[in-house]
């Protein structure tokens, strides 16, 4: 569902950004 986000890895902070983002998500992160 949010899968597509962690392709845009290129960027710098958006990794952590997606993290932030998947947590309050309720997704859980590894």
């Amino acid at each position: 569902m949010s899968a597509h986000l962690l392709l845009v890895d290129d960027e710098p902070g958006v990794r952590e950004a997606v993290k932030e983002y998947l947590q309050e998500s309720d997704f859980t992160v590894e």
